[in-house]
């Protein structure tokens, strides 16, 4: 999240001369997994005097979040039942939680876009978007009912999902 929203790092380093020095430097909003902030006057000495340092950013990947670009991807699991009849369900985001609409018929892996809800890249406010990649759960243990509803549905409801299968 600091990496999106830019932060203030201090860091401590030790000059030439000896002496411990004490710095504040920005990091920019936005900063992507390898950027480079660069903090004017404090690198080695030259002929022209001191040089620039550069700091070499790494960001922790957070733990749902990823991103790719300025787009953010969360990986979200459904019941069965969400899928197949639609749902309201409650899902992260870079500013927080929000409520999202599940369509009807949703199959696993299906991609929802939120517009702007992404990261903005360093010196712009436009922000990417970010995807909800639905992950259908099917239950680890049923119930006797649950089985045969279950059972019921796949008798009312016959149909093939690998019709039109590339290798049929």
């Amino acid at each position: 999240m600091q990496a999106v929203r830019g932060m203030t790092a201090t860091l401590r380093m030790q000059g030439p001369d000896g002496k411990t020095e004490t710095l504040d430097v920005k990091i920019p909003p936005g900063v992507r997994e390898g950027g480079r902030v660069r903090v004017r006057g404090k690198g080695e000495p030259g002929r022209g005097g001191a040089g620039d340092l550069y700091m070499l950013i790494h960001i922790r990947p957070r733990q749902y979040f990823r991103r790719e670009g300025n787009d953010v991807y969360v990986d979200v699991p459904i019941a069965i039942h969400e899928a197949a009849l639609g749902a309201t369900i409650d899902i992260p985001t870079l500013d927080g939680m929000t409520r999202v609409k599940v369509p009807p018929g949703s199959a696993g892996g299906r991609k929802l876009r939120l517009r702007g809800k992404g990261i903005a890249p360093a010196g712009s406010e436009t922000r990417g978007d970010q995807y909800v990649v639905l992950r259908v759960v099917p239950p680890e243990k049923l119930s006797d009912r649950g089985r045969e509803l279950l059972e019921q549905f796949a008798e009312v409801e016959s149909y093939d999902p690998r019709k039109g299968a590339p290798w049929r």
